[in-house]
């Protein structure tokens, strides 16, 4: 599969010795690779164990789970300890003893236990919203039993229903399943969107929302303190090399270490993506916030003029009164007045902090204050830092070698000056 510039894509897809069955059909053939094969199948292929069993249209559906997984997680499923080719029993074990539910078991040491998930790993790259509604389509169809695993009409079912959602890139959905899925309530999201605040209304449909892309996603904020998450990704974990000259073993090798750089590299550039986006964030909302001081400063503005209007009102209101007194004319009125003088008072003085706050908040707008962005350029790295096309060359260097060694291991016996030189590429 190749994405092309001009936005295509083209897929290849290998058939190879497959038939069309249909779904009451069933056939006894074997045929295919053996990580991909439905328990039953691998019983009887790999293991070489003789069963009467027969194999309905459905046991394709493992294999596409498994296929699936492998596509969004760039590893199989289930894997024993040393792989599935040297541990063909623990292999068989995972798949048959599989809870439902689950879609990977993995065992990390020898003998040791397996470990299940009914999540996607961290090294998947599909986003949070698509494993949600991927993971109980795999769940479904990696299921051993024929009789609870899902039909083909329901399979395709679900995948275009899948196929038909509208994409949103949010950086951080909507509002509720945001609240899940960062922990972040209701009351205090706060969503911008090209540097403007974004009112979501109640039954607002995902088509309605603005145009999104991975670069200019709708970014969700918290207005309290949360604790910083990060980018969550695995790092690689390299075999040890052994040194001596052994030519299966250095294609093996070169294989592992340009999938962990592929892997780096994919991770650099997201990181970065990330990077600038949290530059973006913060520069929209440090704008947001100079609009909003601005509007209080305007306000604030409002409320000591109507203040010491009312001061001005009350006081000739008491001279008033105390001429009536004086002249004998007396009121109940007047002490009323009198009391409101003397809130309004209250609340002059009670402004006074108010100009100070004012004057603090604007310092930290100037240049060297806390709201302005200069220390995004002293943390972490930039594009023009060019880290990814760093990191890229040396991908491009080690899969070279990669393939120049799967050459190497054909040949099984290389010429002296040959040699040398795959001791150096190594």
């Amino acid at each position: 599969m190749e994405y092309c510039p001009c936005g295509s894509l083209y897929t290849l897809t290998d058939f190879g010795a497959a038939r069309e069955l249909e779904d009451d059909e069933q056939f006894v053939s074997l045929y295919g690779t053996e990580e991909y094969l439905h328990p039953d199948m691998y019983e009887r292929a790999v293991l070489r164990k003789d069963h009467q069993k027969k194999y309905g249209a459905t046991v394709d559906l493992w294999s596409i789970g498994v296929t699936f997984y492998h596509a969004a997680s760039g590893s199989l499923p289930f894997r024993p300890f040393e792989g599935p080719r040297r541990n063909k029993e623990v292999m068989y074990k995972i798949i048959t003893e599989k809870p439902s539910g689950s879609i990977s078991g993995h065992q990390k040491c020898e003998n040791g236990k397996i470990e299940w998930s009914t999540e996607m790993p961290t090294s998947c790259s599909l986003s949070r919203g698509l494993q949600s509604l991927l993971t109980p389509v795999l769940a479904n169809i990696l299921e051993a039993d024929q009789e609870k695993c899902w039909g083909f009409d329901q399979f395709f079912a679900e995948t275009n229903d899948i196929l038909h959602r509208a994409v949103v890139y949010v950086a951080a959905l909507f509002q509720e399943l945001m609240a899940r899925r960062t922990g972040i309530p209701l009351p205090q999201q706060e969503l911008l969107h090209e540097g403007r605040r974004l009112q979501l209304e109640p039954g607002r449909q995902a088509k309605s929302f603005p145009r999104t892309s991975r670069h200019n996603p709708i970014m969700l904020l918290s207005r309290e303190a949360t604790p910083t998450v990060g980018l969550i990704f695995e790092d690689p974990s390299p075999p040890k090399v052994q040194p001596r000259y052994d030519l299966d073993l250095d294609a093996s090798y070169a294989k592992t270490f340009a999938g962990d750089v592929g892997h780096l590299w994919k991770t650099s550039e997201s990181l970065l993506v990330y990077q600038e986006l949290v530059r973006k964030g913060v520069r929209g909302l440090i704008e947001l916030m100079k609009e909003d001081y601005t509007e209080i400063l305007h306000k604030k503005s409002e409320v000591f003029t109507l203040c010491s209007l009312c001061t001005q009102i009350l006081e000739r209101t008491e001279q008033l009164f105390e001429a009536l007194m004086q002249a004998s004319v007396m009121s109940s009125e007047y002490d009323e007045i009198s009391d409101m003088h003397k809130k309004v008072l209250r609340i002059s003085v009670s402004l006074e902090p108010m100009e100070r706050t004012s004057q603090d908040v604007k310092n930290k707008f100037v240049s060297g204050g806390l709201l302005t962005d200069g220390w995004l350029q002293q943390v972490g790295t930039h594009p023009e830092d060019r880290n990814v096309e760093k990191i890229k060359v040396l991908l491009d260097a080690i899969t070279a070698v990669y393939h120049q060694f799967k050459k190497d291991k054909a040949e099984r016996r290389l010429p002296y000056n040959e040699e040398q030189i795959h001791k150096f590429d190594k």
